[in-house]
Order: C-alpha cells, then structure tokens, then sequence
C-alpha cells in the first residue's frame, strides 16, 4: 500500500503535467502577424513633355559627329535633315521619337557620384530636343552602368538617373546607322538635239591651159 506521501508526491506531478499540457494548448497567445509591405513601383519619366510633343532633335558625339531630324514642312513625315525627303526611314525614326518620349527613369540615385565617374564631365552623346512650342531641352549621355544595363544620364543641370540600355541605343545607333530607307538615285532627263552632217557639193573648175578636161574640187559644206 503507498503511503500517504507517495500519493501526495503523484498529485503533485500529476497537477504539474496537467499545468503543462493546458498552457500549451490553451495559455499561448498568438503572435501577430506583421502585414507583408506593399511596394509600390513609379514609372517616372525623364522628360516632362505635358502637352508638348517632340518636333525635332538633334544627336551629337564625343567625335563631333551628328545628325538631325525634322518633320518635312509639306508631307509632316519625319525626314533627316540635308537629306532628299525620299531617302528617309520614318519607321526609325518615329520608334526612336517614341523612346525619346515615354524614356523611363530605371534608377535613381540617392547620392550622387561624381559626374567624371559617370562619363557624364564629356558625354558619349548630346540629344537636343524641339518640343513643339520652340522649347528646348538637353539630355547627356554618358557611361554604361557597372551591370551594363543602362546608361547614366542628365537633364540639363537636373541629378543624373539610370535609364535602360536597350531603349537609348535605339535612339543613339541613329548617329551610327543613319535611317536611310533606300539608295536614292536622281532621276537625270538627257534631251537630245539633232545636228545636221555635214554635206559634200561638188564645184567645177576649169584649170588655165587646159580644154580638153574639167577639173572637179569637192568643198565639204556644213
């Protein structure tokens, strides 16, 4: 038979089991749960046109090489500047105006480096654009970025932002590769005169002395 200390020694570990269990399943609390953030991405533009809209522009390198683009005065098609107006790919252009438009800004920084560690002191590349009240804006094209996904570039005296590599070289390889649709070959009209040959007549003289023959001469006439 237990003794009595025994039975009070079991109770114990009993209550001590039991205090165990029931804080497990019952005297935890539930921890909240922290809500995941939201990120919202802004697609910021390069340029703020508003309501204006790109008239012309003007590409030129660090070599002094450059190239223009207007819209042609009686047809509005874009055309390249000292160039026949037949000669030009619109498609080419139009696809690099778009770009120049709706340019995205992919990265911006907080701090800003050193222009010469951007390439942005001497620009690869200058772009002038007309917008369509006479209102004229400059974009500085300098390096590549570390990851060779885009190119640093600045707005007039505005901070210097990343935008995507792919996008800009559209815009850029116009200096490279002029958008030249076709060979343009002029069209030369030959009018063509009629010059009379010129004739032979025959003249007789009667050479001094002689009665008996006639003498013939032949004088071309023209």
């Amino acid at each position: 038979m237990l003794r009595r200390s025994t039975w009070i020694v079991l109770g114990i570990f009993a209550l001590l089991v039991l205090g165990v269990f029931l804080w497990q399943h019952y005297g935890k609390t539930e921890e909240p749960v922290e809500p995941t953030p939201t990120v919202m991405v802004v697609n910021e533009m390069v340029f703020d046109l508003g309501e204006q809209s790109i008239a012309g522009f003007r590409i030129v390198g660090a070599d002094g090489s450059s190239i223009s683009f207007e819209r042609d005065p009686v047809s509005i098609n874009w055309i390249v500047s000292d160039q026949p107006a037949e000669l030009a790919d619109a498609t080419q252009i139009e696809t690099a105006v778009g770009n120049l438009s709706f340019l995205l800004i992919d990265t911006k920084m907080t701090t800003q480096p050193p222009l010469d560690s951007m390439g942005l002191d001497q620009p690869a590349y200058m772009i002038t654009l007309v917008l369509s009240n006479g209102e004229q804006i400059v974009l500085n094209v300098g390096d590549l970025t570390p990851t060779g996904t885009g190119y640093y570039v600045q707005v007039d005296n505005d901070p210097a932002v990343v935008v995507s590599q792919t996008e800009m070289d559209a815009v850029i390889n116009l200096l490279k590769t002029p958008p030249l649709a076709a060979t343009y070959t002029p069209t030369v009209t030959v009018t063509a005169t009629n010059t009379p040959a010129p004739t032979a007549t025959r003249t007789a003289t009667r050479t001094p002395g002689v009665t008996s023959e006639t003498e013939l001469t032949s004088t071309p006439t023209p």
